[in-house]
């Protein structure tokens, strides 16, 4: 890390395969769910995720060609590669490829429709109680790091994060995966946390919620 740009012919281009590459990534997740042997899923979601990494490297690396900032890439980095720096750093294998989405998503800015900033303190969140949530295993799995594996894919924190409000804060759901009797041990989906972000402030939050 960083990963190495990859280039397209053009930003239309390189943002439609990183759509494809995001789809097709949540189909593996979804299906990897209720298999019994996720592994083989999640390494091609790692694939699919670092690539999404390398192009949107080749969309910054572009944009500082042209204007010589790393601010205001709202231009090369459209909403459609936010979303999936966004989504796919909860699929990230390693704990540097996290980092390395947050700081993207805060070097491409908070203008538009989709804000990056509060898209990364949602992330932030997330990191946090995942590694509070390590904490109580055997042993801890992540965090120690930056090159550690994050574990099982459906086993980690989804953040969601809502549209922004009339005071200009944004509400970030966290979801995870859990077992119910009634469901005949299928896995479901819980609600583990909720946090109210301010949308246009860069900074870290503690986890708790305000």
């Amino acid at each position: 890390m960083p990963p190495p740009a990859l280039h397209f012919s053009s930003s239309r281009a390189a943002q439609t395969v990183a759509m494809y590459n995001g789809y097709l990534g949540s189909a593996l997740e979804m299906i990897s769910t209720t298999n019994q042997d996720p592994d083989a899923r999640d390494l091609e979601n790692f694939h699919l995720v670092y690539q999404n990494l390398c192009i949107a490297a080749g969309l910054l690396e572009k944009h500082k060609q042209k204007s010589g900032s790393a601010h205001q890439t709202s231009n090369a980095i459209s909403t459609g590669i936010s979303i999936m720096l966004y989504h796919g750093a909860r699929r990230c294998f390693p704990l540097a490829w996290q980092k390395w989405a947050i700081a993207a998503l805060r070097s491409n800015g908070g203008d538009g429709f989709y804000n990056d900033f509060a898209a990364a303190n949602t992330l932030d969140i997330m990191a946090l109680l995942e590694d509070m949530t390590h904490d109580g295993n055997i042993k801890k799995m992540c965090n120690t790091e930056m090159d550690s594996y994050l574990g099982s894919i459906r086993d980690r924190i989804i953040p969601v994060l809502m549209p922004r409000g009339d005071d200009d804060e944004v509400l970030a759901f966290y979801l995870q995966y859990g077992h119910t009797e009634l469901d005949v041990d299928q896995r479901v989906i819980q609600v583990c946390r909720k946090n109210y972000l301010e949308a246009r402030r860069c900074r870290h939050y503690d986890g708790q919620e305000t």
